[in-house]
Protein backbone atom coordinates (compact mmCIF):
# COMPACT_ATOMS: atom_id res chain seq x y z
CA UNK A 1 0.00 0.00 0.00
CA UNK A 2 3.04 2.30 -0.31
CA UNK A 3 3.51 2.75 3.41
CA UNK A 4 6.75 3.02 5.32
CA UNK A 5 6.15 1.52 8.71
CA UNK A 6 7.65 2.56 11.97
CA UNK A 7 7.04 -0.46 14.13
CA UNK A 8 6.77 0.46 17.74
CA UNK A 9 4.47 -0.97 20.33
CA UNK A 10 3.93 0.58 23.73
CA UNK A 11 2.05 -1.75 26.05
CA UNK A 12 1.67 -1.49 29.77
CA UNK A 13 -1.04 -3.29 31.68
CA UNK A 14 -2.40 -0.66 33.99
CA UNK A 15 -3.78 -1.40 37.41
CA UNK A 16 -5.45 1.65 38.91
CA UNK A 17 -6.87 1.63 42.41
CA UNK A 18 -10.54 2.60 42.55
CA UNK A 19 -12.30 5.41 44.41
CA UNK A 20 -13.94 6.00 42.25
CA UNK A 21 -17.77 30.44 25.19
CA UNK A 22 -15.70 28.78 22.66
CA UNK A 23 -17.07 28.00 19.18
CA UNK A 24 -16.12 24.68 17.64
CA UNK A 25 -17.48 22.51 14.91
CA UNK A 26 -18.73 19.16 16.14
CA UNK A 27 -16.84 15.97 15.32
CA UNK A 28 -18.69 13.83 12.81
CA UNK A 29 -20.24 10.47 13.45
CA UNK A 30 -21.30 8.08 10.71
CA UNK A 31 -24.04 5.62 11.49
CA UNK A 32 -22.75 2.12 12.03
CA UNK A 33 -23.75 -0.05 9.06
CA UNK A 34 -26.15 -2.85 9.79
CA UNK A 35 -23.43 -5.46 9.38
CA UNK A 36 -21.66 -3.92 12.37
CA UNK A 37 -24.60 -2.89 14.54
CA UNK A 38 -26.57 -6.10 14.13
CA UNK A 39 -23.85 -8.02 15.90
CA UNK A 40 -24.62 -5.90 18.98
CA UNK A 41 -28.40 -5.93 18.65
CA UNK A 42 -28.95 -7.00 22.24
CA UNK A 43 -28.11 -4.19 24.64
CA UNK A 44 -27.04 -6.62 27.35
CA UNK A 45 -24.62 -8.37 25.00
CA UNK A 46 -23.21 -5.02 23.86
CA UNK A 47 -22.66 -3.88 27.43
CA UNK A 48 -20.60 -6.96 28.23
CA UNK A 49 -17.98 -5.72 25.77
CA UNK A 50 -17.22 -2.77 28.05
CA UNK A 51 -16.57 -4.65 31.27
CA UNK A 52 -13.18 -5.92 32.44
CA UNK A 53 -9.61 -5.57 31.16
CA UNK A 54 -9.58 -4.60 27.47
CA UNK A 55 -6.82 -3.80 24.97
CA UNK A 56 -7.40 -1.17 22.31
CA UNK A 57 -5.39 -0.63 19.12
CA UNK A 58 -4.31 2.94 18.34
CA UNK A 59 -2.42 4.00 15.20
CA UNK A 60 -0.47 7.25 14.91
CA UNK A 61 -0.42 8.27 11.24
CA UNK A 62 1.88 10.91 9.78
CA UNK A 63 2.19 11.91 6.13
CA UNK A 64 4.93 12.56 3.59
CA UNK A 65 4.47 16.31 4.12
CA UNK A 66 3.27 16.43 7.73
CA UNK A 67 4.78 14.97 10.89
CA UNK A 68 3.61 15.08 14.48
CA UNK A 69 4.56 18.17 16.47
CA UNK A 70 6.25 16.14 19.19
CA UNK A 71 9.50 14.40 18.35
CA UNK A 72 8.46 11.66 20.77
CA UNK A 73 4.84 11.40 19.69
CA UNK A 74 4.49 7.72 20.63
CA UNK A 75 5.80 8.34 24.12
CA UNK A 76 3.60 11.43 24.54
CA UNK A 77 0.42 9.72 23.38
CA UNK A 78 1.18 6.66 25.46
CA UNK A 79 1.17 8.97 28.49
CA UNK A 80 -2.02 10.76 27.41
CA UNK A 81 -3.81 7.48 26.79
CA UNK A 82 -2.38 5.13 29.41
CA UNK A 83 -0.59 6.84 32.28
CA UNK A 84 -2.53 6.75 35.56
CA UNK A 85 -3.21 10.16 37.06
CA UNK A 86 -1.70 12.02 34.09
CA UNK A 87 -1.54 15.71 35.00
CA UNK A 88 1.04 17.27 32.74
CA UNK A 89 0.03 20.76 31.64
CA UNK A 90 -3.76 21.10 31.58
CA UNK A 91 -4.54 17.38 31.52
CA UNK A 92 -6.90 16.21 34.25
CA UNK A 93 -6.02 12.54 33.85
CA UNK A 94 -5.39 10.06 31.05
CA UNK A 95 -7.95 8.53 28.70
CA UNK A 96 -7.56 5.34 30.71
CA UNK A 97 -8.42 7.30 33.86
CA UNK A 98 -11.45 8.84 32.18
CA UNK A 99 -13.07 5.56 31.17
CA UNK A 100 -12.03 3.82 34.39
CA UNK A 101 -13.83 6.57 36.28
CA UNK A 102 -16.90 6.52 34.03
CA UNK A 103 -17.31 2.79 34.56
CA UNK A 104 -16.70 2.95 38.34
CA UNK A 105 -13.66 0.75 37.85
CA UNK A 106 -15.40 -1.81 35.61
CA UNK A 107 -13.69 -0.89 32.31
CA UNK A 108 -9.89 -1.09 32.45
CA UNK A 109 -8.44 -0.01 29.11
CA UNK A 110 -4.91 -0.59 27.88
CA UNK A 111 -4.01 1.22 24.65
CA UNK A 112 -1.48 -0.45 22.32
CA UNK A 113 0.17 2.10 20.04
CA UNK A 114 1.72 1.71 16.59
CA UNK A 115 3.05 4.39 14.25
CA UNK A 116 3.04 4.48 10.43
CA UNK A 117 4.13 7.13 7.96
CA UNK A 118 2.28 7.16 4.64
CA UNK A 119 4.01 8.13 1.40
CA UNK A 120 1.26 10.52 0.35
CA UNK A 121 0.48 14.10 1.30
CA UNK A 122 -2.18 14.67 3.93
CA UNK A 123 -4.47 16.51 1.48
CA UNK A 124 -5.07 13.25 -0.42
CA UNK A 125 -7.20 12.06 2.50
CA UNK A 126 -9.08 15.30 3.22
CA UNK A 127 -12.73 15.40 4.20
CA UNK A 128 -15.29 17.10 1.96
CA UNK A 129 -18.20 19.20 3.13
CA UNK A 130 -20.40 16.12 3.30
CA UNK A 131 -18.29 13.00 3.85
CA UNK A 132 -14.99 11.45 4.88
CA UNK A 133 -14.58 8.77 2.22
CA UNK A 134 -11.02 9.83 1.44
CA UNK A 135 -10.05 9.04 5.02
CA UNK A 136 -11.47 5.55 4.61
CA UNK A 137 -8.76 4.89 2.02
CA UNK A 138 -6.16 5.98 4.56
CA UNK A 139 -7.64 3.66 7.14
CA UNK A 140 -7.68 0.76 4.69
CA UNK A 141 -3.97 1.32 4.07
CA UNK A 142 -3.22 1.56 7.79
CA UNK A 143 -5.19 -1.61 8.48
CA UNK A 144 -3.16 -3.43 5.82
CA UNK A 145 0.01 -2.28 7.57
CA UNK A 146 -1.30 -3.49 10.93
CA UNK A 147 -2.02 -6.80 9.24
CA UNK A 148 1.71 -7.24 8.71
CA UNK A 149 2.68 -6.00 12.18
CA UNK A 150 0.29 -7.27 14.86
CA UNK A 151 0.91 -10.89 15.77
CA UNK A 152 -2.04 -11.58 18.08
CA UNK A 153 -5.46 -10.17 17.20
CA UNK A 154 -7.54 -12.01 19.79
CA UNK A 155 -7.30 -9.31 22.53
CA UNK A 156 -8.92 -6.75 20.21
CA UNK A 157 -12.06 -8.82 19.56
CA UNK A 158 -13.84 -8.00 22.79
CA UNK A 159 -17.02 -10.00 22.24
CA UNK A 160 -15.53 -12.93 20.28
CA UNK A 161 -17.65 -12.28 17.17
CA UNK A 162 -14.81 -12.27 14.63
CA UNK A 163 -14.64 -8.47 14.35
CA UNK A 164 -11.95 -6.23 15.81
CA UNK A 165 -14.21 -3.92 17.80
CA UNK A 166 -12.55 -0.74 16.53
CA UNK A 167 -9.18 0.76 15.63
CA UNK A 168 -8.50 4.38 16.59
CA UNK A 169 -6.32 6.61 14.40
CA UNK A 170 -4.58 9.75 15.65
CA UNK A 171 -3.42 11.67 12.59
CA UNK A 172 -0.76 14.40 12.43
CA UNK A 173 -1.98 17.99 12.39
CA UNK A 174 -5.37 19.60 12.91
CA UNK A 175 -8.88 18.44 12.07
CA UNK A 176 -11.38 20.42 10.04
CA UNK A 177 -13.67 20.42 13.08
CA UNK A 178 -11.25 22.71 14.95
CA UNK A 179 -8.93 24.92 12.93
CA UNK A 180 -7.83 22.63 10.10
CA UNK A 181 -8.17 23.86 6.53
CA UNK A 182 -10.05 22.16 3.69
CA UNK A 183 -7.12 19.80 3.08
CA UNK A 184 -7.42 18.13 6.48
CA UNK A 185 -9.55 15.29 7.87
CA UNK A 186 -12.64 15.97 9.95
CA UNK A 187 -12.66 14.05 13.27
CA UNK A 188 -15.14 11.23 12.83
CA UNK A 189 -16.14 7.63 13.42
CA UNK A 190 -17.05 5.35 10.53
CA UNK A 191 -16.51 1.90 9.02
CA UNK A 192 -15.00 0.62 5.78
CA UNK A 193 -18.28 -1.05 4.85
CA UNK A 194 -20.05 2.32 4.85
CA UNK A 195 -18.07 3.19 1.74
CA UNK A 196 -18.53 -0.22 0.14
CA UNK A 197 -15.03 -1.30 1.12
CA UNK A 198 -14.58 -4.87 2.26
CA UNK A 199 -13.33 -5.21 5.84
CA UNK A 200 -9.62 -5.98 6.06
CA UNK A 201 -9.16 -9.63 7.03
CA UNK A 202 -6.36 -10.47 9.46
CA UNK A 203 -5.32 -13.76 11.02
CA UNK A 204 -3.66 -15.07 14.16
CA UNK A 205 -3.64 -18.56 15.70
CA UNK A 206 -5.47 -19.88 12.61
CA UNK A 207 -8.47 -17.63 13.20
CA UNK A 208 -9.62 -14.84 10.87
CA UNK A 209 -10.78 -11.45 12.15
CA UNK A 210 -12.31 -8.53 10.27
CA UNK A 211 -11.29 -4.89 10.71
CA UNK A 212 -14.12 -2.53 9.82
CA UNK A 213 -15.05 0.00 12.51
CA UNK A 214 -12.70 2.93 13.22
CA UNK A 215 -12.36 6.45 14.58
CA UNK A 216 -10.19 9.37 13.41
CA UNK A 217 -8.90 11.95 15.91
CA UNK A 218 -6.52 14.84 15.08
CA UNK A 219 -3.25 15.34 16.91
CA UNK A 220 -3.93 18.98 17.79
CA UNK A 221 -6.66 21.60 17.66
CA UNK A 222 -6.56 25.30 16.92
CA UNK A 223 -8.42 26.38 20.03
CA UNK A 224 -8.74 23.15 22.03
CA UNK A 225 -6.94 19.95 22.95
CA UNK A 226 -8.13 16.75 21.30
CA UNK A 227 -8.42 14.73 24.53
CA UNK A 228 -12.18 15.32 24.74
CA UNK A 229 -12.63 14.57 21.04
CA UNK A 230 -10.78 11.27 21.48
CA UNK A 231 -13.19 10.28 24.27
CA UNK A 232 -16.15 11.49 22.16
CA UNK A 233 -15.18 9.41 19.13
CA UNK A 234 -14.48 6.40 21.33
CA UNK A 235 -18.02 6.81 22.65
CA UNK A 236 -19.26 6.45 19.08
CA UNK A 237 -17.24 3.28 18.68
CA UNK A 238 -19.14 1.99 21.72
CA UNK A 239 -22.37 2.80 19.78
CA UNK A 240 -23.30 6.03 21.60
CA UNK A 241 -24.93 8.63 19.28
CA UNK A 242 -24.42 12.36 18.96
CA UNK A 243 -26.92 14.45 20.88
CA UNK A 244 -26.36 17.57 18.80
CA UNK A 245 -27.77 17.85 15.29
CA UNK A 246 -25.55 19.50 12.69
CA UNK A 247 -24.51 22.64 14.61
CA UNK A 248 -27.57 22.69 16.88
CA UNK A 249 -26.69 21.89 20.49
CA UNK A 250 -29.40 20.25 22.62
CA UNK A 251 -27.69 19.42 25.92
CA UNK A 252 -24.54 21.41 25.15
CA UNK A 253 -21.66 21.27 27.61
CA UNK A 254 -23.60 19.00 29.97
CA UNK A 255 -22.81 15.95 27.82
CA UNK A 256 -19.65 14.68 26.13
CA UNK A 257 -21.73 13.42 23.19
CA UNK A 258 -22.94 16.95 22.48
CA UNK A 259 -20.53 19.86 23.09
CA UNK A 260 -19.02 18.70 26.39
CA UNK A 261 -15.93 17.25 24.73
CA UNK A 262 -14.70 20.87 24.50
CA UNK A 263 -15.06 21.62 28.24
CA UNK A 264 -11.92 23.31 29.62
CA UNK A 265 -10.66 23.69 26.05
CA UNK A 266 -10.95 19.95 25.46
CA UNK A 267 -8.90 18.84 28.48
CA UNK A 268 -11.77 17.95 30.84
CA UNK A 269 -14.83 16.35 29.19
CA UNK A 270 -17.74 15.83 31.57
CA UNK A 271 -18.78 12.53 33.04
CA UNK A 272 -21.07 10.34 30.98
CA UNK A 273 -24.71 10.75 31.93
CA UNK A 274 -26.47 8.06 33.93
CA UNK A 275 -28.34 6.97 30.81
CA UNK A 276 -25.13 6.55 28.81
CA UNK A 277 -23.57 4.57 31.67
CA UNK A 278 -26.70 2.44 31.87
CA UNK A 279 -26.49 1.60 28.14
CA UNK A 280 -22.83 0.67 28.49
CA UNK A 281 -23.51 -1.61 31.45
CA UNK A 282 -21.81 0.53 34.10
CA UNK A 283 -24.80 1.65 36.18
CA UNK A 284 -28.18 0.32 37.26
CA UNK A 285 -30.70 3.15 37.49
CA UNK A 286 -33.26 2.73 40.30
CA UNK A 287 -36.86 3.27 39.23
CA UNK A 288 -39.13 5.23 41.57
CA UNK A 289 -42.71 3.94 41.58
CA UNK A 290 -44.01 4.85 45.05
CA UNK A 291 -43.89 8.04 47.13
CA UNK A 292 -40.42 8.47 48.59
CA UNK A 293 -38.08 10.98 50.17
CA UNK A 294 -34.61 10.77 48.69
CA UNK A 295 -31.84 12.16 50.87
CA UNK A 296 -28.09 12.59 50.50
CA UNK A 297 -27.94 11.48 46.86
CA UNK A 298 -24.22 11.50 45.95
CA UNK A 299 -22.70 13.07 42.86
CA UNK A 300 -22.87 10.78 39.83
CA UNK A 301 -19.11 11.01 39.41
CA UNK A 302 -18.60 9.61 42.91
CA UNK A 303 -21.12 6.78 43.15
CA UNK A 304 -23.38 4.89 40.70
CA UNK A 305 -26.65 6.39 41.95
CA UNK A 306 -29.41 7.74 39.69
CA UNK A 307 -33.20 7.51 39.61
CA UNK A 308 -35.75 6.88 36.86
CA UNK A 309 -39.35 8.05 36.66
CA UNK A 310 -41.25 6.28 33.90
CA UNK A 311 -44.27 7.09 31.74
CA UNK A 312 -46.37 4.07 32.70
CA UNK A 313 -48.27 4.18 29.40
CA UNK A 314 -45.08 4.28 27.30
CA UNK A 315 -42.26 2.54 29.19
CA UNK A 316 -39.44 3.75 26.90
CA UNK A 317 -40.15 7.35 27.88
CA UNK A 318 -38.75 8.38 31.24
CA UNK A 319 -36.96 10.97 33.28
CA UNK A 320 -33.52 10.24 34.76
CA UNK A 321 -32.44 12.22 37.81
CA UNK A 322 -28.75 12.60 38.59
CA UNK A 323 -26.66 14.75 40.91
CA UNK A 324 -23.98 16.62 38.96
CA UNK A 325 -21.41 18.62 40.89
CA UNK A 326 -18.58 20.78 39.52
CA UNK A 327 -15.80 18.47 40.64
CA UNK A 328 -13.58 15.84 39.03
CA UNK A 329 -14.41 15.40 35.34
CA UNK A 330 -17.54 17.51 35.92
CA UNK A 331 -15.49 20.45 37.18
CA UNK A 332 -16.23 22.54 34.07
CA UNK A 333 -19.94 21.82 33.74
CA UNK A 334 -22.14 24.90 33.30
CA UNK A 335 -23.69 24.37 36.76
CA UNK A 336 -24.33 22.03 39.68
CA UNK A 337 -27.35 20.34 41.21
CA UNK A 338 -30.07 17.86 40.31
CA UNK A 339 -30.15 17.43 36.53
CA UNK A 340 -33.34 15.91 35.11
CA UNK A 341 -32.99 14.29 31.70
CA UNK A 342 -36.07 13.61 29.56
CA UNK A 343 -35.49 10.56 27.36
CA UNK A 344 -37.66 8.90 24.72
CA UNK A 345 -35.50 5.87 24.01
CA UNK A 346 -35.62 3.92 20.77
CA UNK A 347 -32.74 1.49 20.19
CA UNK A 348 -33.02 1.80 16.41
CA UNK A 349 -32.81 5.60 16.56
CA UNK A 350 -29.88 5.48 18.98
CA UNK A 351 -27.97 3.13 16.64
CA UNK A 352 -28.91 4.32 13.15
CA UNK A 353 -30.30 7.85 13.37
CA UNK A 354 -30.00 11.02 15.46
CA UNK A 355 -32.01 11.14 18.71
CA UNK A 356 -32.23 14.93 18.39
CA UNK A 357 -33.12 16.90 15.27
CA UNK A 358 -34.29 20.44 14.54
CA UNK A 359 -37.89 19.47 15.27
CA UNK A 360 -37.71 16.37 17.48
CA UNK A 361 -35.76 15.90 20.72
CA UNK A 362 -35.57 12.47 22.30
CA UNK A 363 -32.73 13.33 24.71
CA UNK A 364 -32.91 16.64 26.54
CA UNK A 365 -32.69 18.30 29.94
CA UNK A 366 -35.49 20.09 31.78
CA UNK A 367 -34.03 23.60 32.29
CA UNK A 368 -34.77 24.71 35.85
CA UNK A 369 -34.46 28.32 34.72
CA UNK A 370 -37.06 27.72 32.00
CA UNK A 371 -34.61 28.63 29.22
CA UNK A 372 -33.73 25.75 26.90
CA UNK A 373 -30.95 27.62 25.10
CA UNK A 374 -27.60 25.98 25.85
CA UNK A 375 -26.00 29.39 26.43
CA UNK A 376 -28.27 29.55 29.49
CA UNK A 377 -27.27 26.05 30.60
CA UNK A 378 -25.73 27.29 33.86
CA UNK A 379 -29.29 27.52 35.21
CA UNK A 380 -30.53 24.10 34.14
CA UNK A 381 -29.83 22.18 37.36
CA UNK A 382 -32.29 22.22 40.28
CA UNK A 383 -32.77 24.08 42.51
CA UNK A 384 -32.54 27.37 40.63
CA UNK A 385 -33.44 30.36 42.81
CA UNK A 386 -36.86 29.55 44.22
CA UNK A 387 -37.51 26.86 41.61
CA UNK A 388 -37.19 23.59 43.46
CA UNK A 389 -39.85 21.43 41.77
CA UNK A 390 -40.81 19.73 38.52
CA UNK A 391 -44.58 19.16 38.45
CA UNK A 392 -47.49 19.36 36.05
CA UNK A 393 -47.87 23.05 36.97
CA UNK A 394 -44.25 24.17 37.32
CA UNK A 395 -42.29 26.15 34.73
CA UNK A 396 -41.01 24.18 32.96
CA UNK A 397 -43.77 21.62 33.44
CA UNK A 398 -43.30 17.84 33.71
CA UNK A 399 -44.36 17.20 30.12
CA UNK A 400 -44.32 14.02 28.05
CA UNK A 401 -43.90 13.23 24.37
CA UNK A 402 -46.39 10.36 24.58
CA UNK A 403 -49.74 10.37 26.37
CA UNK A 404 -49.82 9.11 29.95
CA UNK A 405 -52.43 6.67 31.21
CA UNK A 406 -54.83 9.55 31.91
CA UNK A 407 -54.56 10.71 28.29
CA UNK A 408 -52.63 13.89 29.06
CA UNK A 409 -49.04 14.57 28.10
CA UNK A 410 -48.08 15.27 31.70
CA UNK A 411 -46.10 12.95 34.00
CA UNK A 412 -48.29 13.57 37.09
CA UNK A 413 -45.49 12.33 39.35
CA UNK A 414 -44.27 15.49 41.11
CA UNK A 415 -40.64 15.99 42.10
CA UNK A 416 -40.60 18.60 44.85
CA UNK A 417 -38.51 20.14 47.61
CA UNK A 418 -35.27 19.70 45.65
CA UNK A 419 -32.30 20.86 47.69
CA UNK A 420 -28.50 20.56 47.75
CA UNK A 421 -26.44 20.41 50.93
CA UNK A 422 -22.65 20.02 50.76
CA UNK A 423 -22.90 18.56 47.28
CA UNK A 424 -25.58 16.00 48.21
CA UNK A 425 -29.08 16.19 46.68
CA UNK A 426 -32.37 15.50 48.42
CA UNK A 427 -35.93 15.65 47.05
CA UNK A 428 -39.45 14.34 47.53
CA UNK A 429 -41.15 12.12 44.97
CA UNK A 430 -44.95 12.11 44.76
CA UNK A 431 -45.22 13.91 48.10
CA UNK A 432 -42.46 12.01 49.82
CA UNK A 433 -42.53 9.19 52.31
CA UNK A 434 -44.84 10.01 55.22
CA UNK A 435 -42.50 8.24 57.61
CA UNK A 436 -39.60 10.34 56.27
CA UNK A 437 -37.53 7.23 55.75
CA UNK A 438 -34.70 8.25 53.47
CA UNK A 439 -33.65 6.26 50.44
CA UNK A 440 -29.89 6.61 50.29
CA UNK A 441 -26.98 5.19 48.41
CA UNK A 442 -25.58 2.03 49.96
CA UNK A 443 -22.46 3.85 51.15
CA UNK A 444 -23.78 7.32 51.92
CA UNK A 445 -24.15 6.64 55.65
CA UNK A 446 -20.98 4.57 55.90
CA UNK A 447 -18.40 7.17 54.96
CA UNK A 448 -18.34 10.94 54.41
CA UNK A 449 -18.66 12.22 50.87
CA UNK A 450 -15.36 13.05 49.15
CA UNK A 451 -15.27 16.62 47.84
CA UNK A 452 -11.71 17.13 46.59
CA UNK A 453 -8.50 15.07 46.29
CA UNK A 454 -4.94 16.47 46.19
CA UNK A 455 -1.52 14.86 45.85
CA UNK A 456 1.37 15.89 48.10
CA UNK A 457 2.48 18.56 45.63
CA UNK A 458 -0.87 20.29 46.09
CA UNK A 459 -2.30 19.43 42.66
CA UNK A 460 -5.99 18.55 42.59
CA UNK A 461 -6.64 15.22 40.85
CA UNK A 462 -9.84 13.60 39.54
CA UNK A 463 -11.71 11.52 42.06
CA UNK A 464 -11.29 7.87 41.25
CA UNK A 465 -7.84 8.39 39.69
CA UNK A 466 -5.77 7.66 42.77
CA UNK A 467 -3.05 5.06 42.43
CA UNK A 468 -0.78 3.98 45.25
CA UNK A 469 0.60 6.87 47.28
CA UNK A 470 -0.31 9.51 49.84
CA UNK A 471 -3.21 11.91 49.23
CA UNK A 472 -4.95 14.79 50.98
CA UNK A 473 -8.72 14.28 50.89
CA UNK A 474 -11.27 16.98 51.69
CA UNK A 475 -14.74 15.72 52.59
CA UNK A 476 -18.10 17.41 52.11
CA UNK A 477 -18.61 17.47 55.90
CA UNK A 478 -15.57 19.75 56.27
CA UNK A 479 -13.08 17.10 57.36
CA UNK A 480 -9.61 16.89 55.81
CA UNK A 481 -7.54 13.70 56.04
CA UNK A 482 -4.23 12.35 54.82
CA UNK A 483 -4.84 8.95 53.22
CA UNK A 484 -2.30 6.31 52.22
CA UNK A 485 -3.32 4.13 49.23
CA UNK A 486 -1.50 0.81 48.94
Amino acid sequence: MGINTVKYLLSALLLVSSLTAFSYEHPRRHMLPRSISSKRAAAAKRAKSYIGDKRQLVVLSSFSDLDFESENSLMLWNQILNQPNYHEGNYQGSVHDYFYNQSYGKFNLQFDLYAFKVNKEHAVYHSTATDDENASMLFEALADSLKNTVTDWAPYDWDDDGYIDQVLVIYAGMGQNDGGDKNTIWAHQAALSIYKHDPVVVNSSDKNYKIDNYGFIPEIGNTSATFGTFCHEFGHCMTLPDFYFNNLQIVGNWDIMDHGNYNYNGYCPPNYSAHERMILGWLDVKELTEPASITNMPALGDEPVAYMIRNDAYPNEYYILENRQQQGWDKYLPGSGLVIFHIDYDEHVWKYEYPNTYTDNRYSIFPANGMNYTVMGSGWAYPYGEKDSLTNNSVPAATLRHAAQDGTKLMSKPITNIRVDNGLVSFDFMGGNNSQTAIQSQTSNLKPQIKEVYDLSGRQIPQGAMGTGIYIIKYANGQTKKVVRR
